[in-house]
């Protein structure tokens, strides 16, 4: 009797855990079923997100696309100055035309050429040493320093035209004026076909930034910041020395001076 009871008791206890073990491994596979759904729901968001956002980039890309060919028939109606007053107190040597895709440069032997955005189709517009490159409907304009005048050519370059005979620098063109440096002499302005010359500033002046709001520009000789109109009237002094740079960016003018690194308002 004693066997058999030992014996009925070790059936029991293997039964036991048989049962254990077999529960532990349904409540196993229900938990990977379980995470594998959500797994699969969670990778399912993730696709629509991706899809939907992908939509989204899709649509703004092509809202982009419709923002700069708006851009580019504004700059190519209006004529458009693709360059800076920064880009060419700095030297201009380069531009590009309206739709960015030809630029145009001043070569490692300083002459003029023209080329793809690439770099490719490299040529020669002008064996002349120059610099200040404005680029507006289809004519560039700068200065030659071999003659020592402000020129036009076209972007061809078939076509090229003196349009003022003397030393001069920080050719800008804005609007349908053509704003220059003599040297030591002042500003001047002329006709984008070289006519209607005027003074429009006296001294040696360097940095001029041509804006909606007037020039800005530095007297060399004291170091002053001044300002003008379009039309040279209304001329200020801003600041009467100290300063050795300045740049016109937004709504903004930014000035180095000798102590110290400030901002002021174009309006004033």
């Amino acid at each position: 009797m004693e066997v058999r009871e030992k014996q009925s008791g070790k059936v029991i206890l293997i039964l036991c855990q048989v049962l254990i073990f077999l529960l532990v491994l349904l409540l196993v596979v229900w938990f990977l079923f379980l995470n594998k759904d959500d797994t699969e729901k969670n990778s399912n968001e993730d696709r629509v997100a991706v899809s939907d956002s992908t939509e989204d980039s899709d649509a703004s890309g092509m809202e982009v696309s419709e923002a700069d060919e708006d851009d580019e028939s504004e700059a190519l109606i209006t004529g458009v100055n693709t360059t800076t007053s920064a880009n060419i107190y700095n030297g201009g040597f380069l531009a590009t035309d309206a739709s960015v895709s030809t630029l145009f440069y001043r070569g490692d032997d300083h002459y003029l050429y023209r080329s793809d955005p690439d770099l490719c189709n490299e040529e020669l517009l002008l064996q002349k040493t120059v610099n200040y490159i404005n680029c507006v409907d289809g004519w560039l304009y700068l200065y030659n320093a071999t003659d020592a005048c402000v020129v036009r050519i076209t972007t061809d370059g078939d076509n090229y035209e003196v349009l003022y005979q003397g030393t001069s620098h920080e050719v800008n063109v804005y609007g349908n004026w053509i704003y220059f440096c003599v040297d030591n002499d002042g500003i001047y302005r002329m006709e984008k076909d070289g006519s209607n010359v005027t003074k429009l500033a006296s001294g040696s002046i360097w940095y001029l930034n041509v804006t909606d709001n007037g020039l800005y520009y530095e007297v060399s000789t004291d170091r002053s910041l001044r300002s003008c109109g379009l039309d040279g009237s209304d001329q200020k002094i801003l600041l009467s020395e100290g300063v050795y740079e300045t740049l016109a960016y937004g709504d903004s003018i930014y000035i180095l001076c000798i102590w110290c690194q400030y901002t002021l308002s174009l309006s004033l």
